[in-house]
C-alpha cells in the first residue's frame, strides 16, 4: 500500500485494518500503536464512531481514565440507544462495574431486532466482543 501525499481517512482506516490483521498478539503495545493511528484519523475525520473506536482501543490498552473521558464526549454526540456505544460502554465497565455492564447488555439485547446480531453478542459476551 502506497502512502498518499496527504493523509486521508481511507488510507488510515486501511492501515488500522492491516495492523489488526497482521498483529501477532493483541497486547498493550499493539493497542497503543492502533491508538496513535486513531488519533491521526480523528485529526482527519472527527466522527463520533472514530472516537468510539478510540475509546475501545484505549480501554484495551488499560488507559481507562482516558477512555472514560472520551466516552463522555461521545455519549453527547450519539443517541442513547446506539448499539455500538452501548457495547463499548459495557465492555469498559465489565471489569469494575459488572452489574452496570450486564444491565447495558440486557438493554441492548432487548432492543436489538436482528437475530444474527443478538447471537453474535451472546456468543462473544464473555470475550469482551
Amino acid at each position: 500500500m502506497e502512502k498518499p501525499e496527504k493523509l486521508n481517512k481511507y488510507y488510515l482506516e486501511a492501515v488500522i485494518a492491516s495492523k489488526h490483521i497482521t498483529a501477532s498478539k493483541n497486547d498493550i503495545e499493539h493497542w497503543n500503536e492502533i491508538i496513535k493511528l486513531y488519533q491521526l484519523l480523528i485529526s482527519v475525520s472527527n466522527s463520533p464512531i472514530t472516537k468510539l473506536n478510540l475509546c475501545y482501543c484505549l480501554s484495551k490498552a488499560q488507559r481507562i481514565e482516558e477512555a472514560k473521558e472520551l466516552l463522555e464526549i461521545v455519549e453527547n454526540e450519539l443517541p442513547d440507544e446506539h448499539i455500538y456505544l452501548s457495547l463499548v460502554k459495557a465492555n469498559m465497565l465489565s471489569n469494575k462495574e459488572s452489574y452496570e455492564s450486564e444491565k447495558i447488555i440486557k438493554q441492548v439485547l432487548k432492543n436489538i431486532k436482528q437475530k444474527i446480531r443478538r447471537e453474535y453478542i451472546l456468543e462473544n459476551i464473555s470475550t469482551g466482543f
